[in-house]
């Protein structure tokens, strides 16, 4: 045996040595290493810090499954035993009070037996409490969001009561129609607030059910017979923002309203409609009616109905097209981008 051959791998494997003990001893984390029988052999500084026990106590006294943050969890070191990593991501230690994130894995020899375990333990409680922090703070802001919506939706039904008011002393039937039909438009805005108050999305609205609650209350409001005339909805289940709930919700007001109270008159029988879906990038909006039709010698683009205006209006905000089609009565198709 070449005595200089055997001087130069033992000054390599000591450099190797201390270079694993360099790098253990430098970890911010929390570092030890067991034996076979889970009795600590080493640890580094920041065990000793982070633990408060002085390192000849951890060494000669201390067990990774009797003493450690996994101690008591037999089922995670029986896992460790049968040579798994485990890893428990968030872990309060009852003795310090701190959150611990825990990972422990066996060491092997050159046999491929194992011997002896590692732990790594970093301490989160600082990302713990900033995390609680933050959700706090949301939870605050939502509620506070939510009561935004709520004063929001009381104010305008306030408006809509007092348009009520006002009206129980208008014998003219144009211009008591003209204030039902501002209340309507006061009360669409206001089951939008109602929807995101209702929410757990404060900044989405459930379409399917925001056009169902407006097309039972426009049935009531233009005291619609149900054995005339039926309400078909077919709406995907869709949530779509405020800034477009909004308009497109007073545009599906304007249309239903113009339904009510033109499509079906002298007693005559049919269905109003409303279609809702998603295509691509694009949301599709159709509503309308089986009934007499929409006159043909009257242009929807400009015509001095206000509710039509409105329409026209709001669709240009959504930045969408409307087309209308009078082949069965009355259908207008509006599409705006999602």
């Amino acid at each position: 045996i070449n005595p200089q051959a055997v001087q130069q791998i033992r000054e390599t494997l000591q450099d190797t040595q201390r270079l694993m003990d360099d790098l253990m001893m430098q970890s911010p984390d929390a570092t030890g290493l067991c034996d076979l029988e889970g009795n600590f052999i080493s640890v580094n500084d920041a065990f000793v810090r982070m633990f408060n026990i002085p390192r000849t106590e951890v060494v000669e006294k201390l067990n990774i499954f009797r003493d450690s943050p996994i101690a008591g969890q037999a089922e995670q070191y029986g896992r460790l035993k049968k040579g798994e990593t485990i890893v428990i991501p968030v872990l309060r230690y009852p003795s310090n009070g701190k959150y611990l994130s825990v990972k422990a894995y066996p060491t092997y020899r050159s046999s491929h037996e194992i011997s002896g375990y590692a732990l790594v333990i970093e301490d989160i409680t600082q990302r713990v409490i900033a995390d609680e922090q933050i959700k706090a703070s949301l939870e605050e802001k939502k509620v506070l969001l939510k009561e935004i919506h709520h004063r929001v939706k009381n104010n305008l039904q306030v408006i809509s009561s007092l348009l009520t008011l006002q009206s129980a002393n208008i014998t003219d039937e144009r211009v008591l129609d003209s204030f039902k039909e501002s209340q309507n438009r006061v009360r669409s805005m206001a089951l939008v607030h109602e929807k995101l108050y209702q929410s757990d999305n404060l900044s989405k609205v459930n379409f399917t059910e925001y056009i169902g609650n407006l097309s039972a209350f426009l049935f009531s409001s233009y005291g619609a017979d149900a054995d005339h005339i039926g309400l078909d909805l077919k709406v995907e289940d869709v949530a779509i923002d405020i800034d477009k709930a909004v308009p497109c919700g007073l545009i599906v007001n304007e249309l239903l309203s113009n339904s009510f109270k033109h499509a079906f008159k002298d007693g005559r029988e049919g269905e109003i409609f409303v279609r809702m879906r998603r295509d691509g990038d694009r949301y599709v909006l159709v509503a309308g009616d089986n009934g007499v039709g929409f006159p043909a010698d009257v242009d929807f683009r400009n015509t001095p109905s206000l509710g039509l205006q409105l329409v026209g209006m709001l669709t240009e905000q959504l930045d969408g097209t409307i087309e209308l089609d009078r082949s069965a009565g009355t259908k207008f198709t509006i599409t705006f981008p999602a």
